[in-house]
């Protein structure tokens, strides 16, 4: 089944062009329905699809694996161990752990996608997310790092509804209490995958600093200049500062994945493609806003993981630690503005969007078959 994901996208493309011919209510029940397919294609894969997901189904199942043995003390992280061996009580099936983890992602993305953006395009931010680049397949295949997303996402979503929350006539004690809780999941995250420590200073930043317009046209006319005549070089010294730091699997892993998918990624040209599809749409949308849409959290999200893929989009750590910062930053992919109709300016990024779902076909059709995630099983199938 190699044209699974993009059959998926296909929906996604299909019902964007016409979202806003329907109501609000339909709008949200046809996300709603979008994130029931990811669930399920992502719960219910193979054991082999994707390249870790056979060790974490070996551990799982309590079989000698790349990352150990369930009952020996693997040296992994405390949360992660602890979920593990919890659900072992109850089944050994890294089906249903990787289905419930695939529920626990896709239920975060919609709460959190139908709250902080307009419910008409929420299928269409997410469309671009899934087609602009490969990233995805971290949220499926890396179980650690998508466990501790989940964590992450659960206390994100809990801060966004304490905004509301607050208004109401609760006491103070329940307000203090659940946002204690949120802020404990928030932390907790950094016990299911080391990398959430980078995550969460970058989400500092974002909530604490504040760009203006112009100042986001440089970051990311900066990072465009950098991606085209620096990468290799990038790349290269991040290889080095991980072998430094005493991450030799780390950086096995960078050069490996990066070598599997380069025949992937075209010559020059189909990259520079690539890096314009990420930059200039994004620079139309800080355009198009206003200063209050543009001076939030979630929009300085969005300019931030733009700027991390096109400097660091050879660097494969940093790519996937960057997958969660693409996933909220696009929330806020098309503009909104108050006192300015933009609705006109909707087919510049129906072109860019058509051109990147065709790239993404591209990219399906010639994976490389050092890869296993494509083509596509279900876990009945094989």
């Amino acid at each position: 089944m190699t044209w699974i994901f993009f059959f998926l996208e296909l929906l996604m493309f299909m019902f964007a062009l016409v979202s806003d011919k329907f109501s609000r209510k339909f709008n949200r029940r046809y996300f709603a329905f979008i994130c029931v397919l990811w669930a399920i294609v992502f719960g219910f894969r193979a054991y082999t699809i994707g390249n870790d997901t056979p060790a974490y189904a070996d551990f799982f199942m309590g079989k000698d694996s790349f990352y150990g043995q369930i009952n020996q003390n693997p040296d992994l992280e405390i949360g992660f161990l602890a979920l593990v061996k919890f659900m072992r009580l109850f089944t050994n099936s890294p089906t249903v752990l990787f289905t419930i983890l695939s529920i626990w992602l896709f239920i975060l993305v919609y709460k959190i996608y139908t709250r902080v953006c307009d419910d008409k395009k929420c299928t269409f931010n997410l469309l671009v997310f899934f087609i602009i680049s490969n990233s995805f397949i971290t949220l499926m295949a890396a179980t650690r790092q998508s466990t501790a997303f989940c964590v992450l996402l659960t206390g994100i979503c809990m801060l966004i509804d304490y905004q509301k929350f607050k208004t109401n006539n609760s006491s103070v004690v329940k307000r203090k209490c659940y946002l204690f809780i949120s802020f404990g999941f928030v932390l907790a995250s950094v016990l299911f995958h080391k990398s959430i420590l980078f995550l969460l200073l970058i989400l500092g930043i974002c909530y604490y600093v504040h760009f203006t317009k112009k100042q986001m046209y440089i970051m990311i006319f900066f990072s465009f200049i950098l991606s085209i005549f620096f990468i290799n070089e990038i790349g290269n010294f991040f290889n080095q500062v991980l072998m430094l730091a005493g991450s030799i699997s780390f950086t096995g892993a960078n050069m490996d994945v990066m070598s599997i998918y380069g025949s992937s990624f075209g010559d020059f040209n189909q990259n520079f493609i690539t890096l314009l599809a990420w930059a200039v749409p994004v620079i139309l949308t800080i355009y198009l806003s206003d200063n209050d849409y543009v001076n939030t959290f979630f929009f300085r999200v969005l300019v931030l993981s733009v700027c991390i893929f096109l400097v660091f989009n050879t660097t494969f750590l940093i790519e996937r630690i960057n997958t969660l910062l693409v996933l909220l930053g696009f929330t806020q992919y098309l503009p909104y503005n108050k006192e300015r109709n933009i609705n006109k300016y909707r087919p510049i990024y129906f072109i860019f969007i058509l051109l990147m779902l065709v790239k993404a076909g591209m990219r399906y059709d010639n994976w490389p078959s050092s890869d296993s995630t494509i083509p596509y099983y279900f876990f009945w199938q094989k």
